[in-house]
């Protein structure tokens, strides 16, 4: 719930700055009398708007729910259909991590996470991080 919400607290954030610095543009623009002040200005306007949008994707993207796991110690992640199971004898370590997939939450109670990662060079393996301990899965035949 802390997610969503922050997630949308940054959404509104990010949409209330631009228009309030949009509209102090305007009215910088009018009363500016040196070509230096505008162009800072809107420099600074730019930099809070790509900051904005940038960290709301990051959050979004953070909020994805990719799938869901179970067992009584997270044994299985199931991704899009496909069934993954913990795995202790791998060849990777948590560098091996490559790109953030989103959450795989509980199917207890819906309320705890995990983050899941895709593996560098590995179309069988996946990582997921829970709050103390990081594991990966092997996909299941």
């Amino acid at each position: 719930m802390f997610e969503e919400l922050t997630a949308l607290g940054l959404i509104v954030f990010s949409v209330v700055a631009v228009t309030v610095l949009t509209v102090l543009l305007i009215m910088n623009i009018r009363n500016a009398g040196t070509s230096a002040a505008k162009i800072i200005f809107i420099g600074l306007i730019c930099l809070f708007a790509v900051f904005g949008i940038f960290s709301t994707l990051r959050l979004i993207r953070l909020n994805k729910v990719v799938g869901y796991y179970s067992g009584e110690e997270r044994n299985y992640i199931e991704i899009d259909g496909e069934t993954y199971k913990a795995s202790y004898n791998n060849p990777y370590d948590s560098p091996d991590r490559d790109k953030l997939l989103g959450r795989a939450i509980s199917k207890q109670n819906g309320k705890e996470y995990m983050f899941v990662w895709s593996v560098k060079d590995s179309d069988e393996y996946i990582y997921a991080l829970s709050e103390y301990d990081g594991t990966f899965y092997k996909k299941q035949d």
